[in-house]
Formats: C-alpha cells, structure tokens, sequence
C-alpha cells in the first residue's frame, strides 16, 4: 500500500491510502484500511487532497424546493412533527411564541458543503438548534436525539395551543 494523505470532506480529515490489493483508494479509520479489514501502519502523511470542492457560501434552497418540502412534510417540522404557524409557550421566557419555518441541511453543511436542494429539510427553529451540525443515520435517530433534547429543555408537544 502506498500513495498515503490526508482526504478532506468539509472540515473533517480522515487518512486515505491506496490499497494494492483491491486497487482503490480507502480510508484508514482506528489503523484499520476499511476496504479490506487489513491493519494499516500510518506513516508521516505530508499530503492533503480535498474530496469535496466548498461552494463559495451556504444557501437556502429555492422558494419552489420549500414549497415542495411544505408539502411533502405536511407542513409540519420534520423532527417534532409539529405543524408550523402553531403558537406555545416558551419554557424559560414563558411567552407565547409561534413555530417557524426553517431550512436545514440534513447532512451538515460543515461536513459536506452542499447546497443542494435534496439535502435541505423543514424543521422548526428550536429542532433546527437542536440538531445544529450533527449528523445521523436515519431520520428515526435525528428525531429521537431531537424531541429527547426537546423534552429535557422543557418543551412539551401537550402544551402547544392548535
């Protein structure tokens, strides 16, 4: 195995290395080059090379994606799945507020740069801070570690007047 450096996707840098064997490249994650399973001896990686290009700066999607998205969700945020427009009671300041609509990259911008209308999805404001930049693998995990975080800062779906 040669040709070792240091694959950058976003802000995140896993070593990758080019494997004889199978006669690709890979990523050494823990020592281990995880297309065969083989130990990996990381020697002094002098090399990096950018897998994802940034676009110039993060953007929203298109009026006619949101429009889509409203539809598809139900216009109701993805994680809570509370519909927007719904007034509640705000657990610290304790004033009624209204649920907003937001869009978030459903894979971080800070690890992917995409901007692509597919990777957006429609939460409310305090699920979209909640969420913030980490990543999940299904949407069933994002919505458990969501409505947990949720509960724990005092928001209660009961409360929300309709």
């Amino acid at each position: 195995m040669d040709k070792l450096h240091i694959a950058t996707y976003g802000v995140i840098k896993i070593p990758r290395a080019y494997c004889k064997n199978c006669k690709r490249y890979a990523l050494i994650i823990d020592k281990i080059i995880q297309c065969c399973d083989m130990p990996y001896d990381l020697e002094t990686i002098e090399r990096q090379k950018r897998m994802v290009e940034a676009l110039s700066a993060r953007k929203r999607p298109s009026s006619k994606a949101i429009k889509a998205m409203l539809l598809i969700q139900n216009n109701k945020c993805l994680y809570c799945e509370i519909p927007f427009g719904t007034s509640y009671m705000h657990p610290k300041t304790k004033k009624l507020q209204e649920t907003k609509v937001c869009c978030d990259h459903f894979v971080p911008y800070c690890y992917s740069k995409d901007n692509r209308d597919t990777n957006f999805v429609l939460a409310c404001g305090t699920c979209n801070s909640i969420k913030s930049s980490l990543m999940f693998n299904t949407l069933e995990e994002a919505r458990t570690y969501v409505q947990y975080r949720r509960a724990k800062k005092g928001y209660r779906k009961e409360i929300y007047i309709l």
